[in-house]
């Protein structure tokens, strides 16, 4: 019974659960940034569409959840460092339940380097501090490749600590794929626009 309440989504009563995640859409904004992107001050969005059932949780919310922050970002090879702060607004709020969703705030801070070209080691540690109380804290070591500029494989292992009723997950263990959209090229000066 202890297993199947810290791991509702994998587990249940001796089964196994399958099904969508929500979707998470995320975007920047350069405020001031050198031309590789590696250092600077950047805006930050991210939205969380419900397209998942609650019986996926942590993996879904039935929620439209949207925060927005700032991150800086200082770049020096083989060495990138980042720390960021962002507001977070939960559309359905849970407040008394075991499932905590509600309003929150993060911090966050990542040391990454590149052993190899086209690839990534990273240490992260993330805050999330509760509007009405609580927090969790969260540590993750993340490896990565990178086959090429639009998409990236990573395999990420991390803990969850803080208060029982806060953690999301006890630990765990994701591989997931990354892909950017590419950006449109900037028009050339005095070139004619019709085809």
């Amino acid at each position: 019974d202890r297993i199947e309440q810290a791991d509702p989504v994998v587990r249940r009563g001796g089964g196994f659960g399958h099904g969508p995640a929500d979707l998470l859409v995320g975007g920047e904004v350069s405020i001031a940034a050198d031309s590789t992107r590696r250092s600077g001050l950047f805006l930050r969005a991210d939205v969380r569409v419900p397209t998942g059932t609650k019986n996926q949780w942590p993996y879904a919310w039935e929620s439209l959840d949207g925060g927005a922050g700032i991150e800086l970002r200082r770049g020096a090879r083989p060495i990138d460092m980042r720390l960021s702060l962002a507001g977070n607004l939960a559309g359905s709020r849970v407040v008394e339940d075991e499932r905590r969703h509600e309003n929150s705030a993060l911090v966050a801070a990542t040391v990454g380097i590149e052993p190899v070209p086209g690839s990534s080691v990273r240490l992260a540690v993330f805050g999330q501090f509760f509007r009405f109380g609580g927090s969790r804290r969260v540590y993750l070591l993340d490896l990565g490749a990178h086959p090429t500029d639009q998409i990236e494989l990573r395999l990420c292992a991390g803990l969850d600590a803080g208060a029982e009723k806060d953690r999301v997950f006890e630990s765990l263990l994701q591989f997931y794929l990354v892909f950017r959209f590419p950006l449109p090229p900037p028009p050339v000066q005095g070139a004619d626009p019709s085809p």
